[in-house]
């Protein structure tokens, strides 16, 4: 496990592991509705297809630039289209209030909110922006070797195109 002294920063790797953690559980669920991933923040899209989600990702928001299903907007969801996709998952911006996310979310589906420090580049995400606020349903685990080796990459991936982003 990284500490604070091997890396200087020992909050935004916690909540870098913290979301990694979280996506990771994803990652792992059974076929079926189970699965399935409905994204309503192109920033957590661009975040789940980097953590190698993308099959799972059964629809997005009308911003999303993927070519699936669209479930309504970052604030303005629409449960219909969101409950006809069957999604397992439901992650939502922070910028939805909790009244809409609990009127969107499928029965037996798991909402996870993120909340986002600031409205900056997606490439920001693996340098720890995101931070988990509301979790329905989930439990943590010990991070194990390949999730911390998952991390590194993001980390060198998104620092490469935050570099190149800063010469533009």
């Amino acid at each position: 496990m990284l500490s604070s002294t091997e890396t200087g920063k020992s909050l935004p790797v916690m909540k870098q592991l913290m979301f990694v953690l979280l996506l990771l559980l994803f990652a792992g669920a059974a076929s079926g509705s189970e699965g399935r991933i409905v994204s309503q923040s192109p920033y957590i899209t661009d975040t789940l297809c980097a953590l190698g989600l993308a099959n799972r990702i059964a629809g997005v928001s009308r911003y999303g630039d993927l070519d699936l299903p669209k479930t309504g907007g970052v604030i303005d969801s629409d449960p219909a289209a969101i409950a006809a996709l069957h999604p397992g998952s439901l992650f939502l911006s922070d910028w939805t209030s909790r009244d809409v996310c609990k009127r969107v979310r499928p029965a037996g589906a798991k909402c996870v909110v993120l909340q986002k420090e600031g409205y900056e580049c997606p490439v920001r995400i693996p340098e720890g922006d995101y931070q988990i606020v509301r979790l329905d349903g989930l439990h943590f685990v010990s991070p194990s070797p390949k999730i911390l080796e998952g991390l590194a990459d993001l980390q060198w991936q998104f620092g490469s195109r935050n570099k190149k982003n800063e010469s533009k």
